[in-house]
């Protein structure tokens, strides 16, 4: 069997793993789908034996990107971004797994894998092994008009998998309806909500491939409930991408507490 190394970041509840990856054995299918380096100008890095020729190639989620790009101005202080080897704009979590599992890059800084991941492993006879290196947060959001400021992880349940939870005056809001928004099915912070908020149960079928891939679609289907005077909208997401969208958007969102917990 082939083994993977995934060096993985570890979740906090509400967190995801998120992992730097390498293989020990690509599938040599894959070589030809593999950059090669082998005539770049060579340049050696602070690490003994690592050079700009045999760097990993890396790969992972979006959010880790300014990561990678920390890890080689380490390992490179005298090279830039005009370096063949600056890192690229990732190809985000489940496509940068694959791409681990077939052999066509190194390492991922990615969050710990989905159930399609995991299969797809299974089916390429690939063994994957994590290592924790850090953190991320799954945030939950509303529209900032709400006056709501918290919601518990059984609410969160009764909402997203019971779906007995219909209104905020159920959970000590306003008389509103709550206009849910989901990720789809197969994007990490779904995954994340399944494994570390509903926990045994599952994400109800209303929501398993309800609204978007793009967070900030996402963001904007929720602000746009704006204009409607029914209802208040929730959604869900990695803490990375909404701090920065609320670093240029103030006044349209706002992250709700977890179990009485900022």
């Amino acid at each position: 069997m082939k083994k993977i190394i995934s060096l993985c970041l570890a979740c906090v509840v509400l967190v995801s793993a998120f992992c730097s990856c390498s293989t020990k054995n690509a599938n040599s299918g894959a070589s030809s789908l593999r950059p090669n380096y082998d005539s770049i100008p060579l340049v050696e890095s602070v690490l003994s034996g690592i050079n700009s020729r045999n760097y990993p190639i890396i790969d992972g989620a979006s959010f880790t990107e300014d990561l990678d790009k920390s890890i080689f101005n380490a390992v490179f202080p005298s090279q830039g971004s005009d370096s063949p080897r600056y890192p690229k704009t990732h190809s985000q979590t489940i496509t940068s797994y694959y791409k681990l599992i077939d052999g066509t890059v190194d390492l991922i800084l990615v969050q710990d894998p989905t159930e399609h991941v995991t299969s797809y492993a299974k089916q390429k006879n690939v063994d994957l092994e994590y290592v924790e290196i850090g953190n991320e947060a799954l945030t939950f959001f509303t529209t900032q008009n709400n006056p709501q400021d918290n919601i518990t992880q059984a609410q969160m349940q009764k909402v997203y998998s019971d779906n007995t939870i219909t209104n905020w005056n159920q959970i000590g809001g306003q008389n509103k309806s709550i206009k849910i928004f989901a990720k789809n099915a197969g994007k990490h912070s779904q995954q994340m909500l399944i494994d570390d908020v509903l926990q045994a149960k599952s994400i109800s079928n209303i929501f398993k491939d309800s609204s978007t891939n793009e967070n900030l679609t996402i963001f904007n289907d929720v602000v746009n409930t704006y204009k409607d005077n029914s209802g208040y909208a929730l959604g869900y997401t990695k803490y990375n991408f909404i701090s920065q969208y609320m670093s240029t958007n103030t006044d349209k969102l706002k992250i709700l507490k977890y179990n009485g917990l900022a």
